[in-house]
């Protein structure tokens, strides 16, 4: 299922607002340092710091918050070589967990799609935060499975992707990071030199966001899911996820400025920023609540993680830390005008 550093932010990730840019500095080292803590010596990120599980799907996302500061670029290249060293043959790569210090593959994983896709994003990131090109060169074999991968994933007849090999189900938070992902990639191919499989790799992207009309339902949401036959699933927006978080992904992973998705979610939720709403405390509302314009409720969200998370415990893990990072880095000069004001981590 979702950038460099931003406009706004200055030396060390800092705005340029007095006290407001300390707080933002102080909440965006610990959360860097949170991500760092849960590296394991492999290079793989787990979840949290306890080091049991590893999604690569939300590695994939908190290595990339990582790049929005060049000096973790070590500690993401070293997360990048441990993903590409535990492909399978077929481009897709399974979750693990940590099991008397060593790590097992579960023989299994959440999506295809999304996998693939949030790693281009990844590399594209790395090369924008200042990586090594020679990296790319020399892993453009294995990369190329994954480009592979998303290619076989693919239905001709409308460019969306499946989510798994031999799951006849579309959704539509992958496509979006399909979409990305492919987006990403063109532009790795056009540093590299390569203009025509750029201009390629960003037409299929095209086709999806074409493709992605056939989530709307006729009341004008989003689908979270196409069955076979075009069947659409989800619309019942009381349900938070998928339903509801269906509504404000693109707007969250910047494939559309317009916040009609986030107003009807928020219409749904309108307390979501109380962070009650699902066992996880979804960061990612709250960027997408940024880029519609939602203050109110992104100082509430913020407020709330500082009074029920200041020690990070579960249900926070990497992929909130890395939205968090996001939602610090995303506002730009506007964040001291807007934001009621920002809590102290």
């Amino acid at each position: 299922m979702a950038d460099g550093a931003r406009e706004g932010a200055g030396e060390g990730g800092v705005g340029a607002s007095g006290g407001l840019a300390v707080d933002r500095y102080q909440w965006l080292e610990r959360h860097y340092a949170y991500i760092i803590a849960s590296q394991r010596p492999t290079g793989a990120i787990a979840m949290t710091p306890a080091q049991l599980d590893i999604n690569p799907y939300f590695a994939n996302r908190a290595a990339r918050a990582l790049l929005t500061e060049p000096r973790h670029l070590p500690a993401v290249q070293a997360y990048m070589d441990w993903y590409l060293a535990h492909l399978n043959p077929d481009g897709t790569i399974d979750d693990h967990r940590v099991e008397a210090g060593q790590e097992v593959s579960l023989g299994r994983y959440d999506s295809a799609d999304s996998y693939a896709a949030t790693f281009l994003t990844l590399v594209e990131a790395y090369l924008q935060a200042g990586g090594d090109p020679g990296w790319v060169v020399e892993n453009r074999t294995v990369l190329d499975r994954l480009v592979g991968l998303l290619s076989r994933l693919t239905d001709p007849e409308d460019g969306l992707t499946w989510a798994k090999p031999h799951y006849p189900f579309k959704l539509l938070m992958d496509n979006v990071e399909v979409w990305e992902g492919l987006h990403a990639w063109a532009r790795v191919l056009e540093t590299l030199g390569e203009s025509a499989a750029a201009a390629e790799t960003r037409q299929r992207a095209d086709r999806i966001h074409l493709g992605l009309s056939r989530f709307r339902r006729s009341d004008g949401l989003y689908a979270w899911g196409l069955a076979p036959f075009g069947l659409r699933r989800g619309g019942n927006l009381q349900r938070f996820y998928p339903d509801a978080v269906a509504q404000f992904f693109p707007l969250a992973l910047g494939l559309t400025d317009d916040p009609g998705g986030y107003e009807a979610f928020a219409a749904a939720h309108p307390a979501w920023h109380r962070l009650e709403s699902d066992h996880f405390p979804w960061m990612m509302a709250a960027v997408a609540a940024a880029r519609a314009g939602d203050w109110e409720r992104v100082a509430g969200a913020l407020a709330t993680v500082a009074a029920r998370y200041s020690d990070l415990p579960f249900p926070w893990y990497v992929g909130e830390s890395a939205w968090l990072i996001d939602l610090l880095l995303v506002p730009g000069p506007e964040l001291a005008a807007n934001w009621p004001g920002l809590p102290g981590p």
